[in-house]
């Protein structure tokens, strides 16, 4: 019996280990609720639903993270164990 616990907790210790390694990743939609400003040292604003709202820090440095504009639709990948999100690219606006 002390055998059968013991390779039930391997398998599930080696389970875990190959999600985590993974980093599996999450599609979501954000919108840009305030543009940076940084002469007068307003932060980037993205909402990703109501009650989350994460600045620069939160996403990965890359060009579609730079000029962004209030209003503007983005497609966003969430990394599922750092917390970190990817913008992918900026959505074409529903009026163009």
């Amino acid at each position: 019996m002390n055998e059968a616990k013991r390779f039930l907790e391997i398998i599930k210790t080696a389970a875990v280990d190959a999600v985590n390694a993974q980093q599996p990743v999450e599609f979501i939609f954000g919108t840009v609720i305030q543009e940076e400003n940084l002469p007068e040292d307003i932060p980037l604003q993205i909402e990703l639903s109501q009650k989350l709202v994460l600045g620069r820090n939160f996403f990965v440095q890359n060009a579609a993270l730079e000029g962004l504009k209030e209003g503007q639709r983005l497609a966003i990948l969430k990394i599922q164990g750092g917390q970190m999100y990817y913008i992918l690219e900026v959505l074409e606006n529903d009026s163009n």
